[in-house]
């Protein structure tokens, strides 16, 4: 059985050889014949150079940066093996994937999608192990927390439990869906709603299944990625591709907060639920520094806030965005 390994990379030439390093140990037991596949996706002078001396690497190059789900669609072109793993190039898998992805299909023959956590590496900087806390908390990123921390069993996977970077797809999705090409951010939860779709039993989650990634080295990088995510979020939700409640909870703890001083109302009920917010997260930061033993997890407490309000942001500019550019090409 072969497996094509898919992997967009710009400027990233050091993660990238790690990413590769990894594949390349995680394929030495030969359960499946492992084939690579990079898009260059811009101009890029060292990667470039780098992949001419890597004989056993396919690659691609893109003069102009693509969208990335029109990225990903390039190199599902070059793709012809059964299984398909999308893997960033910021990521690298755990030694026993591909002994974890045999023993799923064997157990699950039918199945069309699996997929797993990417989680901090162990040994990643100070700020991307709080981060990494944030992202697979429940108080922090709710039930899309199974991306980010192997939670639970195998089970049957949910959009929300997915991502494009830990994804194995078997081919014969490819020939009825593909990746969005106009989505900026949020690609793979429309191509993982799709699937969900046509195949909503044979899309598999497992905790075991897992990959490094790296998280954001600062709190400006940070903010930045939970705003497109949330901003992601936004497009799905205005598309009508998912409309599930709790992604607008930080949406209407904003506009509380916003409408407080203009009601007296609003302003008695936020005085009162204020001091739980502030509790639960006093809570959720002295699980998260008891669960992981050490003082550094006291910078959730401070991040938990950001993430959410950055998150409510990210969402209605995202609906807005939406909507303008849905006029826009109507006119």
């Amino acid at each position: 059985m072969e497996i094509d390994v898919l992997i967009v990379t710009h400027n990233r030439l050091e993660q990238l050889k790690r990413c590769l390093a990894g594949i390349s140990s995680a394929g030495q037991n030969q359960l499946f014949t492992i084939n690579i596949h990079v898009l260059i996706n811009g101009v890029d002078i060292q990667t470039t150079q780098y992949l001419n001396s890597q004989p056993h690497v396919h690659f691609y190059q893109e003069p102009h940066t693509q969208k990335p789900g029109l990225a990903r669609n390039i190199l599902i072109s070059h793709s012809h093996a059964e299984w398909i793993f999308f893997i960033d190039d910021d990521a690298y898998p755990q030694h026993n994937i591909f002994t974890e992805l045999k023993t799923l299909i064997s157990e699950h023959p039918a199945g069309i999608l699996f997929g797993g956590p990417n989680v901090t590496p162990p040994h990643a900087p100070l700020f991307q192990k709080v981060s990494g806390i944030i992202l697979g908390s429940l108080w922090g990123a709710m039930h899309t927390r199974s991306r980010y921390a192997p939670i639970g069993k195998t089970r049957a996977a949910k959009e929300a439990y997915l991502s494009s970077c830990n994804l194995f797809v078997n081919r014969k999705v490819f020939e009825i869906t593909e990746y969005p090409e106009h989505y900026r951010t949020a690609e793979e939860s429309y191509l993982i709603l799709n699937i969900l779709k046509s195949w909503p039993n044979d899309s598999w989650y497992s905790p075991e299944l897992i990959v490094y990634h790296d998280r954001r080295q600062n709190l400006s990088a940070f903010i930045k990625q939970i705003y497109r995510y949330a901003r992601g979020r936004g497009q799905l939700v205005f598309d009508g591709k998912t409309r599930a409640p709790i992604y607008f909870v930080p949406t209407l703890f904003l506009v509380l907060i916003l409408l407080a001083p203009l009601s007296e109302t609003i302003k008695e009920i936020m005085l009162r639920f204020m001091p739980i917010y502030i509790a639960a997260n006093l809570l959720c930061t002295l699980y998260q520094m008891i669960s992981n033993r050490h003082l550094f997890a006291l910078g959730a407490f401070f991040l938990y806030p950001i993430t959410h309000i950055t998150y409510a942001l990210g969402l209605v500019s995202g609906v807005f965005r939406s909507a303008i550019q849905h006029k826009e090409t109507r006119k």
